[in-house]
């Protein structure tokens, strides 16, 4: 081996030794400089604005519970993502974050089950509490992510984890927490299956949410913020009517959520509540006649606009709705008589949909309210009605879809208990990581790869090798 060869393999040596140093070195400045980046598309790992905006604004001091191992985030990503996220809740100085290891330490969580009877199964299967005050949220692994199956694989599609648990910090710190009523009985839906992303949201914001029979009461219940009537199949029972129409005089809220139905029932004890409040449902079925408002399947899953003052939305946000049914001012609002009684329009039409009535197929082209709001001054604690002539819109089916019909529920029960309509923290969707190819476009690329690839690389290296075997 000659001189010049013995010197060139060993400035080889070098430089790779070098460089595996330089790697090495830098590799343990990188674990040591506590920097992080967020390269997702959404921000999956950082917490948004509006979550700092609410949790800069709590005076309370919240804690927030982590029911599993720390160290599971080193073998699962959803548990990563979950510490990620709770340690920028760590940094405000309100907010301390404990992990609780329930394997090792029972007794915490069967202390928090001791003092919150009636959330026991809900705590003893959850990974995250939110608790100030003795008042708690839990919540489940399941409940912080968007899952759907593919064949026999489980994908997850958003994070809710940030949109979770802000929720929950805005829950335990409410000063009130108003309490909206489903009315049960009258609808072959249940709100506890049928509307549980509503639900989900309503509670994330604030809102206590519960189901009543008026047909097994006497009296609409004293902590009856708002009772909501969602898409009955049958109208409500005079004794009903009449707890209404007393709870409303007291100064109760009242929405009213009805689609178009081919029954044609007309709900006249309905009609006759919200009378009083200038508005009548209307028994007719609305379609739209602008490509750019309706479903190309289907003329009656339209696209309507939200109106302004009373939903605090931008002039993009919309409701989509399925089934849709008209209703009317009594009188117009600006010619109103009883000066007592102030109307909005909420929802409304293109000026080319048509409606067609139920009963005589008679078909009338215009401008239609969707949803109109009332509200009495007869009480020093204004009664406020609000009529929409659709309820699919807040399903689970296509609430889910979008996100403004969220966002204008939210906006109305807002308004109707004077709350500050801030816009729930919103799931974030996870990148796609896959590229969708045809079979034959998959044929080329594996030949490019497993065939064509290698044998450049092999030629290039015998190229080399003939090169420098006399060095």
């Amino acid at each position: 081996m000659t001189r010049k060869n013995i010197i060139y393999r060993a400035g080889s040596i070098a430089i790779i030794v070098i460089a595996i140093a330089i790697a090495v070195v830098m590799n343990v400045i990188a674990g040591m400089v506590p920097i992080k980046f967020d390269l997702s598309d959404s921000k999956i790992f950082t917490l948004s604005d509006t979550s700092r905006e609410i949790v800069s604004s709590i005076n309370d001091n919240v804690k927030i519970y982590a029911l599993y191992d720390k160290s599971e985030g080193k073998v699962d990503p959803s548990f990563n993502e979950i510490n990620m996220l709770l340690e920028q809740y760590n940094e405000f100085k309100n907010i301390e974050t404990i992990y609780i290891d329930p394997v090792k330490e029972p007794d915490f969580v069967n202390q928090i089950i001791q003092n919150n009877v009636n959330l026991a199964d809900k705590v003893s299967n959850s990974v995250i509490v939110v608790e100030n005050a003795g008042r708690i949220r839990a919540f489940q692994l399941g409940e912080l992510f968007d899952t759907s199956k593919e064949q026999n694989a489980v994908l997850k599609n958003a994070s809710k984890i940030e949109r979770t648990i802000t929720g929950g910090i805005k829950f335990v710190t409410a000063e009130v927490i108003p309490t909206v009523y489903f009315l049960d009985g009258h609808s072959s839906s249940d709100y506890l299956n049928d509307y549980l992303t509503l639900r989900e949201t309503m509670l994330q914001n604030n809102f206590d949410v519960r189901k009543l029979n008026l047909d097994l009461k006497t009296s609409v219940p004293s902590d009856a913020k708002i009772v909501v009537i969602v898409n009955p199949d049958s109208d409500l029972k005079d004794n009903e009517r009449d707890m209404l129409v007393k709870y409303l005089e007291n100064g109760g809220d009242l929405m009213v959520l009805i689609d178009s139905k081919s029954s044609g029932e007309e709900y006249s004890n309905i009609n006759r509540i919200v009378r009083k409040y200038n508005i009548e449902i209307r028994n007719d079925k609305i379609e739209e006649t602008d490509p750019e408002r309706f479903s190309p399947e289907n003329r009656s899953f339209i696209k309507v606009d939200l109106s302004y003052g009373l939903v605090n939305s931008s002039d993009e946000e919309n409701l989509y709705l399925l089934n849709a049914r008209s209703v009317n001012f009594l009188r117009k609002a600006e010619n109103n008589d009883e000066k007592d009684i102030v109307n909005f329009t909420v929802a409304h039409t293109s000026e080319n949909a048509i409606s067609m009535d139920m009963k005589s197929d008679n078909k009338t082209t215009g401008e239609f309210q969707i949803a109109i709001a009332a509200e009495s001054n007869l009480t020093d604690d204004p009664a406020r009605v609000l009529v929409c002539g659709n309820s699919t819109f807040i399903s689970d089916t296509y609430a889910a879809l979008n996100q403004e019909n969220l966002r204008g529920f939210l906006g109305w029960v807002s308004w109707m208990q004077d709350m500050e309509d801030d816009n729930p923290v919103e799931a974030k969707l996870y990148d796609s990581g896959y590229i969708k190819i045809s079979y034959n476009q998959a044929i080329v690329l594996l030949i490019i790869f497993v065939a064509i690839i290698p044998i450049i690389i092999i030629v290039i290296g015998f190229v080399v090798w003939l090169k420098r075997r006399h060095l």
